[in-house]
């Protein structure tokens, strides 16, 4: 996946790399130097990612990591398919002390998601759904007293284009 770029229209509109299926309790990650996807881990609750989740190529954050992506779609896609996509906001999640953005966008050509403009149209409950599983989906890590995963806030589109902007930039 090396020669998968961020895309041409960044920070408006940026490629994921899907990972991760809806659903899934396993933690798929592509290898940096390899460019393959492997098991990271099997999550150890019965807590399923609430979206298919991926990477920003060319892309780096603090945590040493390309910039994570939640992609709302109603159809998983499946893993290693590069998904162009339109953020819609971002949260902002502490994973043991490093600050850990996540990208949550809707695919750049998906009529049905048109509407979706900001976090707003998906809801409330989508939100907290997310923030369930962002501060419990490591609880079984070190002998079931979890890791210290912390909610830091939201953001809308234009801080969305901002989180994208600043992982391009220190990744060049």
């Amino acid at each position: 996946m090396a020669d998968v770029s961020y895309g041409d229209d960044a920070p408006n509109v940026v490629n994921v790399i899907i990972e991760i299926q809806k659903g899934s309790r396993n933690k798929i990650e592509m290898d940096k130097k390899t460019g393959k996807l492997f098991l990271d881990r099997v999550n150890g609750t019965y807590l399923g990612y609430p979206t298919d989740y991926g990477y920003v190529p060319d892309t780096l954050c603090d945590d040493g990591d390309p910039l994570d992506a939640l992609v709302i779609i109603d159809e998983s896609l499946p893993h290693g398919v590069v998904a162009p996509v339109r953020p819609v906001g971002v949260l902002y999640f502490e994973d043991d002390g490093e600050m850990d953005e996540k990208l949550i966008c809707v695919p750049a050509d998906d009529i049905s998601k048109d509407h979706v403009k900001t976090l707003d149209d998906l809801g409330e409950s989508f939100k907290k759904n997310l923030e369930h599983f962002y501060t419990h989906y490591k609880d079984w890590k070190k002998d079931w007293k979890g890791v210290d995963g912390k909610l830091k806030g939201w953001g809308g589109p234009d801080d969305a284009k901002k989180v994208i902007q600043d992982s391009i930039n220190k990744a060049k």
